[in-house]
C-alpha cells in the first residue's frame, strides 16, 4: 500500500470514461460528472469486486486521471463502506492516518475529509502496544519501552533493595514484572551500538540495586559493584543476549511463512527506486545476519537454513548462551 503522494483534498474527483474502459468492464458506465469516488465504488461493488482489488484499481485510475495519486481518499472511503456492510461505523477520534517517507521536507496533507468525518494526520501512533514512526525508526519505541522500565522498576524498587527476600527472588521479581514490559515488541527492534548501550545501562541499574554494595578490601569504603562483578553474579543471559535471542526465534517463524503471508513478503520483497544518498541505515535483516555471524554461521542465505526447524533452534540456544566480554 502506498501513503506517497496522498492527496490533500477532501473532496471527490470526476473519473474519466476512459478511465473507467481501463477496467475493462462490460456493462454499462454512469454519466462522467456522477463519477465521484463514493459512487464509483458502490458501481465497482455492485460488480462483486472485492476491496482489496477496488482499492488497487481505484488508486490506478486516479493516478492515470489526475496525474498524482489519491490512496488515502479511496482507502478512507472504502474503509467506511466496508464497516458498514458489516454493522460497524468507523470513530473519527480514533481513526489516523500517516505518510512514511524518507524525505523529512514531503509536503503534509493535514486532515484527510470524506463525508462528514475527518481524519487527523500524524507522524507517530501507538499500534498493538508499540510506537510506529513516519521514519520507520525504531529509536523512538526503544527509548519509550527504557522509560516504561524505568516506571516498573521504580514500582518494585523497595522490594529490590530489601534486605527481608532473597537475591534469587529478587532476579525472579526482574525477570517477571520488569523484563516483559521492557522487551515488549524486541523481536521486531533494529537497534545499533548506541541503543544497546542504553539497554545494558538500564539493566546494570536494576541488577546493582538488587546485588546492593560491595566493601573494598583494600580500602575497607562500600563501593558499587563493576560490571564484570555483576555479570559473574547475574548468572542468566544478559538483556542483548535476550533480545537477539527472540529476535532470531522469529526470524525463523517469518522464514517459513508462505508467500502469501504479508510479513514474509515483507521480508523477502525488493523496494524500487533507487536509494537516497548517504550511508544507509541498519535493516532487521541486517541484525539477523550480523546474530548468525557471532554464533559462528556466516553464510548470507539464511531463510534457506530456517526451513530445518533443528538447526535454526540450535542457533537460536546459542545466541541467547554467548557469553560475550
Amino acid at each position: 500500500m502506498s501513503w506517497h503522494g496522498a492527496c490533500a483534498s477532501g473532496t471527490s474527483r470526476v473519473l474519466s470514461v476512459a478511465s473507467l474502459h481501463w477496467l475493462k468492464m462490460d456493462v454499462p458506465i454512469p454519466a462522467p460528472a456522477e463519477c465521484e469516488v463514493r459512487s464509483v465504488m458502490k458501481f465497482l461493488n455492485a460488480q462483486g469486486i472485492a476491496p482489496i482489488e477496488m482499492y488497487r484499481q481505484l488508486c490506478q485510475v486516479y493516478g492515470q486521471a489526475d496525474g498524482y495519486g489519491t490512496d488515502i481518499l479511496i482507502f478512507s472511503e472504502i474503509l467506511l463502506e466496508a464497516s458498514k456492510a458489516i454493522g460497524l461505523e468507523v470513530n473519527p477520534e480514533k481513526t489516523k492516518y500517516m505518510i512514511m517517507s524518507r524525505d523529512q521536507n514531503i509536503v503534509r496533507n493535514g486532515n484527510i475529509k470524506t463525508g462528514d468525518l475527518s481524519f487527523e494526520e500524524v507522524e507517530k501512533f501507538k499500534y498493538l502496544g508499540a510506537t510506529v514512526t513516519n521514519i520507520n525508526d525504531t529509536r523512538e519505541e526503544i527509548k519509550r519501552r527504557i522509560n516504561m522500565g524505568n516506571a516498573c522498576y521504580y514500582s518494585v524498587e523497595k522490594l529490590l533493595s530489601s534486605s527481608l527476600l532473597s537475591k534469587n527472588l529478587k532476579v525472579r521479581i526482574y525477570k517477571t514484572v520488569i523484563l516483559p514490559v521492557l522487551l515488549y515488541g524486541c523481536e521486531t527492534w533494529t537497534f545499533t551500538l548506541r541503543e544497546e548501550h542504553r539497554l545494558r545501562v538500564f539493566e546494570n541499574k536494576v541488577l546493582r540495586k538488587i546485588f546492593g554494595a560491595k566493601r573494598d578490601e583494600v580500602t575497607g569504603e562500600w563501593r558499587k559493584l563493576h560490571n564484570t562483578e555483576l555479570h559473574a553474579l547475574y548468572s542468566s543471559p544478559d538483556i542483548i543476549r535476550n533480545i537477539k535471542s527472540r529476535r532470531l526465534r522469529w526470524a525463523g517463524h517469518v522464514a517459513r511463512m508462505g508467500e502469501s503471508r504479508n510479513a514474509y513478503r515483507v521480508l523477502v520483497g525488493r523496494p524500487e527506486g533507487k536509494r537516497p544518498l548517504g550511508r544507509p541505515r541498519r535493516r532487521w535483516e541486517d541484525n539477523i545476519k550480523m546474530d548468525l555471524r557471532e554464533v559462528g554461521y556466516d553464510d548470507r542465505d539464511w531463510i534457506n537454513l530456517a526451513q530445518d526447524r533443528d538447526r535454526w533452534r540450535a542457533y537460536v540456544r546459542a545466541a541467547m548462551n554467548l557469553r560475550v566480554p
